[in-house]
């Protein structure tokens, strides 16, 4: 029996280790092919500005102008072999003028940037472009490691883009882990085969100013903070949900901020209505934990503002620049008009439905659809998965009544970005395609996966009596 179980427990863990080994292999390699050979130069112009903060963080000091993000480019290097400062070529075309380095696109500031770090050029002085929008807590934590770690730049480099890569793995990985416990390995395998091909992960995982990982961290806390409450309700008060998630919303915004915020606080609740509706809680008890849960995560937030009002602050020097900051970059990126070129929100919800190609490999490129099509095929997988569902136990029943209500729902995420910042979303068509996966995708996967899993086993079962 102990024989057995322990090697029940390694059969588990090699498969545990297996899927985070192919995660981190994928991201970081390529291996399936999911993206072209450009997939870990993607969105260097928003990289810039992490890279931005390791160099004032360098030059400056730890947390220096707030700690906030910025491009940073180089005046002059220290003195050459004769002992004259040597002057960048990019302040030379700026006649020595930051207005014209302004005028300069970003490319060219981001690559002079790129080009000084890894050729491990030492500043004199330069010019910082600072962005104020979040607090990039990881270019601070890079930027530390850059002061301590005794190695040339290059490798610097490459370890911040390998632990930024570890915990992308490490996020999926998780909610993979979470599937197999409660939906079993079959339907946690399927899900990590959609997740592992699909291509819009694949082009953010390299990415160190995204930090794909840190927008799943509410989401995932929640997943396995109500499964331990579960399993022990008397040990997770609602309380402590409340403060986990409070925590979790902060983590987040340190790292990322408010980008994608709204499909953020969706896949923060996601979980609460899935716990809710699996374990049919009586309606005015679950609407309860569902609103002081949603206060919750708008503290995590108010929080996470408070603390880029502080850098703000400690920037600029006055408490009020951190709000007008706020209402500008709200009204920039939510009111329609300007660079819109007359289009409406429908207009980028139909882009966003029409384009994307959530499955469109770089080795097998004629399967290309969009989300509006992904969506069909959810919507008729969780009808039959709701028909199919019928025969099944009550407590599998219940499971799966939450997974489908709960991905319906989920749609919310993506849809509450489009439709509130729609002006982000139609400047930024390079990348907000990824909020399909915050978290409507994922449920997506799981809903595919179960109901494939399940006609499989039916099959199999009338085989069997057929034999018999």
């Amino acid at each position: 029996m102990l024989n057995q179980t322990k090697m029940k427990f390694n059969r588990y863990t090699l498969f545990g280790l297996t899927i985070f080994v192919l995660f981190f292999l994928s991201f970081t390699f390529n291996i399936f092919r999911i993206s072209s050979s450009e997939y870990n130069r993607f969105d260097r112009g928003s990289e810039g500005y992490t890279l931005g903060r390791i160099i004032m963080t360098e030059v400056d000091g730890f947390m220096s102008h707030g700690g906030l993000p910025a491009n940073y480019v180089y005046y002059r290097y220290l003195p050459d072999e004769n002992g004259n400062a040597v002057t960048t070529e990019l302040w030379e075309a700026a006649e020595g003028k930051q207005e014209n380095l302004k005028n300069f696109p970003h490319s060219m500031v981001q690559a002079q940037m790129y080009d000084d770090y890894i050729n491990n050029r030492k500043v004199v002085d330069g010019w910082q472009d600072i962005y104020m929008t979040q607090p990039n807590m990881m270019g601070n934590v890079y930027g530390l490691l850059h002061i301590l770690l005794p190695i040339d730049n290059t490798y610097k480099l490459n370890l911040f883009r390998i632990v930024n890569l570890l915990l992308t793995a490490l996020a999926f990985f998780l909610i993979v882990f979470w599937v197999c416990r409660n939906y079993g390995y079959k339907i946690g395998a399927g899900v990590c085969l959609l997740l592992l091909f699909s291509p819009w992960l694949m082009r953010f995982s390299h990415n160190l100013w995204w930090a794909l990982w840190s927008f799943y961290i509410p989401f995932i806390t929640m997943l396995f903070v109500l499964d331990k409450k579960k399993k022990y309700p008397d040990k997770v008060s609602d309380t402590k949900v409340y403060i986990y998630l409070i925590i979790a919303v902060f983590v987040k915004f340190l790292i990322t901020g408010a980008e994608f915020i709204t499909s953020t606080a969706v896949m923060a609740v996601c979980p609460i209505i899935y716990h809710a509706i699996e374990h049919k809680n009586d309606l005015k008890q679950g609407l309860s934990f569902f609103l002081k849960s949603s206060l919750a995560v708008i503290l995590g937030f108010v929080f996470g503002f408070c603390f880029l009002f502080i850098q703000i602050k400690l920037y600029i020097g006055t408490w009020s620049a951190g709000l007008e900051h706020f209402v500008f970059s709200f009204t920039k990126r939510s009111v329609t008009g300007g660079s819109m070129e007359g289009n409406g929100v429908l207009d980028v919800l139909w882009i966003y439905l029409k384009e994307g190609s959530i499955f469109s490999w770089h080795f097998f490129p004629y399967i290309t659809f969009g989300f509006g099509i992904f969506i069909l095929i959810t919507l008729g997988a969780s009808f039959f998965l709701k028909k199919m569902s019928k025969t099944e136990s009550v407590s599998v029943r219940r499971r799966n009544l939450a997974l489908i209500v709960t991905t319906l729902i989920s749609l919310l995420g993506p849809l509450s970005w489009y439709v509130m910042f729609v002006q982000h979303a139609y400047t930024h068509q390079l990348f907000d395609y990824i909020v399909w996966y915050m978290p409507f995708c994922i449920y997506a996967f799981i809903v595919l996966s179960t109901l494939f899993v399940g006609v499989l086993e039916k099959v199999k079962k009338q085989r069997e009596k057929q034999i018999a």
